[in-house]
């Protein structure tokens, strides 16, 4: 099969081999969750072609030819493939979320973070209350605050509602502007980043912090999680690593 151009097969192969690797280290399963990458060369246009994952394959056994270029309202332009699952929606919100910076998006169901996004657990109610919003995951490494890359007024990572995917998409457009992440309850999470190594490692770092939390709080402790003041310092411009400072709002000093 012949691509249009070698941009493409390489976004094929690093879409290939992101996935599959996800798929074999449990981040999602069967045909379960979607991965999808900008193919428009202009970083700072709205991406409108885009290559994902058509709803019936398997994540194990994905190859760069089965993989499917779509449009931007998730309809495929190859013929023969189906279009990528309802959840396009929200993959849509999120490369309309800033200004064509975000050039991939990555959709998993990662255990550690749904087991902390979906527990009614008293004690870790009052550990938040009032500090903490109940819908939203604090932070305790510096790595997390720099992944989430939360905007100015948000410190921790959000926790929306599993709701239909007009609604998810919905919850995109009003977070995505202003972090690289949220969470769903019962469901799992989104992450975006520049290339689709970028979204899976924020997921990865993610995944690891709630992992921590959720290590405390088995030995019977209670996680030291950082407060807004000191997530707002990590992501000031004399702590925060440049390579993490690529969204719209990162021109702005906190």
């Amino acid at each position: 099969m012949s691509y249009s151009n070698w941009d493409e097969l390489k976004a094929r192969i690093n879409l290939a081999l992101a996935d599959r690797w996800a798929a074999r280290n449990e981040l999602h399963e069967y045909v379960l969750g979607t991965p999808s990458v900008a193919l428009d060369r202009d970083p700072e246009k709205i991406p409108l072609t885009f290559l994902t994952k058509p709803q019936n394959v398997d994540h194990l056994t994905v190859l760069p030819r089965r993989l499917t270029k779509s449009d931007l309202d998730g309809q495929s332009l190859e013929k023969g493939k189906q279009n990528p699952s309802l959840n396009w929606l929200v993959h849509r919100a999120c490369y309309l979320a800033d200004r064509g910076r975000i050039r991939a998006v990555f959709h998993a169901h990662i255990r550690s973070i749904i087991s902390f996004a979906s527990q009614e657990n008293i004690a870790y109610e009052e550990w938040f209350a009032p500090q903490y919003h109940p819908l939203s995951m604090p932070l305790v490494t510096e790595e997390a605050c720099w992944a989430l890359n939360p905007n100015e007024g948000l410190f921790m990572l959000p926790i929306v509602e599993d709701i239909n995917p007009q609604g998810l998409a919905k919850e995109a457009r009003r977070l995505i502007p202003v972090c690289n992440a949220f969470a769903i309850r019962n469901h799992g999470i989104i992450t975006v980043g520049r290339t689709i190594w970028e979204a899976l490692g924020i997921a990865l770092v993610l995944k690891k912090e709630a992992e921590i939390i959720l290590d405390v709080m088995k030995t019977g402790g209670r996680p030291r999680f950082r407060s807004k003041e000191s997530v707002q310092h990590s992501l000031s411009p004399r702590i925060m690593p440049p390579h993490f400072r690529w969204r719209s709002y990162n021109q702005k000093p906190y």
